[in-house]
């Protein structure tokens, strides 16, 4: 049926050619379960997203590269392949992303977008190692004007999360042609590997000036975030924490930077009554729990810390001494207000 529509309605302007073939795949991907054929997906696929480029539905992006890699993962001759395939429509997915006319479209677009990196910086295919024998600062400076080359090599790195002389000489050259966030979190990391950190959040921030995505500037804070713990400044950690919470409320590490920065200032609090001082740990375990229950991959971590930070709560008989920190009573600390337990 889906085969018939493209047939007759394969030109139709709204609902042509690519978006019907992307709810076949959707529609299969269903009803097949687990015994889905994704290299059928990408045959499906691959002829389409060359023709139609952006103008490709970001779900057909998705399984065109999701197809790919699950081919690549089972033979190492299409590697490169993968790679290239996924390059190439990442930067499909980055014109949908720039076209989206309502939030409601960017969310759809991010989300899936979000996923293809993830999977591709996951899946071992395009490791560090590979990279950096793929693309030689011989190789850089050949392509120093091909502002295409660069930004495929910058983006190729930071998907892999592959800190390299490459990626730095790549980022360099990109950022002389045309300024772009992905370029100066480049250089960022030049700086850091170099410990010049006042040079690198002076280029995060340039990179979270030119980002386009939510993830890129919540990309961005996480890195001043750990900027600003290796130099002590954990009011300023906890700055860059809120900000990532403001792009991304299920941040959990965003909540444990902020839960762990309240423990270490818990002195601070109420001057002079030690007692309502350790009442703070109470806020901190509540923002460790929020966070283990948002986001599963530092629900460990937040978990051995509720564990650590609950010696320090007011014994039984410090509450008796002060009657106004009774069970279901509130208390104001820094401005956030907690209901003692």
């Amino acid at each position: 049926l889906y085969d018939d529509r493209i047939t007759y309605f394969g030109d139709d302007a709204k609902v042509g050619t690519p978006q019907i073939l992307a709810d076949k795949i959707e529609d299969y991907k269903t009803i097949a379960g687990a015994d889905a054929d994704f290299t059928q997906v990408y045959e499906w696929a691959k002829p389409a997203v060359e023709r139609y480029k952006a103008e490709s539905p970001i779900q057909l992006l998705y399984y065109y590269t999701f197809g790919s890699r699950l081919i690549a993962s089972k033979d190492e001759s299409k590697i490169d392949q993968y790679i290239n395939e996924y390059t190439q429509a990442a930067e499909y997915a980055d014109a949908l992303l720039a076209a989206a006319e309502t939030d409601e479209a960017k969310k759809v677009i991010e989300t899936y977008k979000n996923q293809m990196d993830t999977e591709f910086a996951q899946s071992g295919l395009a490791g560090c190692d590979l990279l950096t024998k793929l693309y030689t600062s011989d190789k850089i400076d050949e392509h120093k004007a091909d502002k295409a080359y660069l930004t495929t090599t910058v983006a190729l790195f930071q998907a892999a999360g592959c800190d390299a002389p490459a990626v730095f000489r790549a980022s360099r050259y990109l950022f002389d042609i045309e300024p772009t966030a992905n370029a100066a979190m480049g250089l960022a990391g030049e700086a850091i590997s170099s410990g010049k950190y006042a040079e690198a959040s002076e280029y995060l921030n340039k990179a979270i000036a030119l980002a386009k995505t939510s993830a890129e500037r919540v990309k961005c804070y996480e890195v001043l975030i750990q900027l600003s713990l290796k130099q002590g400044n954990h009011g300023q950690a906890r700055t860059y924490a809120n900000k990532v919470l403001a792009e991304n409320p299920n941040s959990g590490q965003a909540l444990i930077v902020l839960a762990q920065s309240t423990a270490n200032s818990a002195s601070s609090f109420f001057p002079g009554d030690p007692v309502k001082q350790r009442c703070v740990y109470y806020l901190v375990i509540n923002k460790l729990r929020r966070a283990a229950s948002v986001d599963p991959k530092v629900a460990g971590q937040a978990n051995r810390l509720i564990a650590t930070y609950q010696r320090y709560l007011p014994s039984a008989q410090d509450i008796f001494m002060h009657p106004e920190l009774k069970k279901g009573s509130t208390l104001n600390i820094g401005g956030e207000t907690i209901v003692i337990p």
